[in-house]
């Protein structure tokens, strides 16, 4: 084990090497001119949904490394096997031929996560989608959770409501959801369940390829059928209600969403909770910036900041920050930290094992859209930082924040998920393994 933490601690430190090299492409001389863009092989699926994810248009110069880059955001609308783009065989003046195979669009997609170890602490459960019907990636997702924070909920969401980028959903659900409050557990001296009934729905529109606006309306109703509810909900009662408003600003240049090698995502959002008849008010500012950048031609680094602050007095006990459930830090899954505000840094510089392969199995009356997949495989090695705090005057080095390193294997299985297997150490050298569904970001 302490060998395996020397060589961790090697490959981080070689990081810095290669951050400090300016990494400089090859230069692609192969320019032509966009004469004509043509699709083939989308069956359902409205050509305007491929062309809204495209970056150049018929007249622009471009170049072999720019199709590869629309190549990986086309992938990223998760309703497509397969995706290439191949041009005629003119120099100066090249049609664009994207072509496509669509993949099943009614599936099962199982999810798990285990935190603190425990089963009691896991959560699990299965999400049925229904993607890109009528041909216009519209999705109707229904969700079945189970263990930790059990929850059912609809959703459906439409990229190109009446028009193309006017973005429109909604969603209607129910939780049980868990007091993560160790503070107050001193009060009830017992574990205990919120239960919870939402709705609300969503607005935004899509300026361009890159830059996103949205605003939201939620609404709780919250119930705690216990006898010290009074103490936990701001209502004093045994129940309350919390609308919400919100406003988010999202910018994207990233590739492949779910395993992006180059460009910037950042989202920004600003939530009102309360209003005259609740007994709750208080502003919710979050942001969350990522970037994603190669090295060299092997080695590919990205890193995330994500930071939330809550601006009022009264504030619920469920709606305070906590890390060690939904957000953790990797070597820490067992230890819980709770404050009114949370911040988490990131840092992961990985290898491609394998690149890209297109899986095809061929099963009896089984459709091979539903038994293909693009494989890909990667080693990163990690790093993980990230504390809560009540106010800004207690952001400072001296503070013990939670700290951990270690080794991820990511499996993508492209579009359907992707699987994490790691091994974590803490600031103290206890190690804990994670098996998770999902890319950590």
């Amino acid at each position: 084990m302490q060998l395996l933490r020397k060589i961790l601690v090697s490959l981080l430190f070689l990081s810095t090497i290669y951050f400090a090299q300016e990494y400089h492409s090859p230069s692609d001389t192969s320019s032509f001119v966009v004469s004509d863009i043509k699709i083939i092989g989308n069956k359902e699926t409205k050509a305007y949904v491929i062309l809204n994810e495209l970056t150049f248009k018929v007249g622009d110069k471009i170049n072999w490394k720019i199709l590869s880059y629309n190549r990986d955001r086309i992938y990223g609308l998760k309703i497509f096997n397969f995706v290439d783009i191949v041009t005629d065989n003119r120099k100066d003046k090249k049609r664009i031929i994207i072509v496509v195979k669509e993949t099943w669009t009614i599936f099962p997609i199982p999810y798990f996560y285990f935190r603190r170890n425990s089963i009691k602490y896991s959560a699990y459960g299965i999400n049925f989608l229904y993607k890109n019907f009528r041909g216009r990636n519209e999705t109707l997702s229904a969700n079945l959770g189970f263990g930790f924070d059990p929850n059912f909920f609809i959703r459906y969401n439409n990229p190109n409501f009446f028009y193309r980028n006017l973005i429109f959903g909604f969603t209607i659900g129910y939780t049980n959801f868990f007091n993560k409050s160790v503070n107050f557990l001193t009060i009830s001296k017992e574990d205990f369940n919120y239960k919870s009934f939402y709705t609300g729905f969503n607005l935004g529109k899509r300026v361009n390829i890159f830059h996103q606006f949205e605003f939201g309306f939620l609404y709780r109703y919250i119930t705690l059928k216990k006898p010290y509810a009074y103490l936990y909900l701001s209502s004093g009662k045994n129940f309350e209600y919390e609308p919400s408003l919100s406003f988010s600003y999202k910018y994207d240049t990233r590739d492949l969403v779910l395993r992006s090698r180059k460009g910037t995502y950042l989202q920004l959002s600003l939530t009102h909770y309360g209003f005259i008849l609740s007994d709750i008010h208080f502003l919710d500012f979050s942001f969350d910036y990522r970037k994603y950048f190669p090295v060299n031609k092997i080695l590919f680094f990205k890193y995330r900041i994500t930071n939330r602050y809550l601006i009022g007095d009264k504030i619920p006990i469920y709606d305070r920050s906590y890390i060690g459930y939904n957000n953790y830090i990797r070597g820490h899954l067992h230890d819980v930290k709770e404050g009114k505000n949370m911040f988490i840094a990131s840092f992961e510089l990985g290898v491609p094992l394998v690149e890209e392969y297109d899986f095809v199995m061929k099963l009896p009356l089984i459709p091979e859209s539903l038994t293909s997949a693009r494989i890909g495989l990667d080693l990163n090695t990690f790093v993980d930082i990230g504390n809560t705090y009540d106010s800004l005057r207690e952001l400072s080095l001296k503070q013990r924040n939670l700290f951990g390193y270690g080794v991820s294997l990511n499996l993508l299985i492209l579009p359907f998920n992707a699987l994490r297997f790691e091994i974590a150490f803490n600031e103290f050298g206890n190690s804990e393994f994670i098996f998770e569904s999902g890319f950590s970001f």
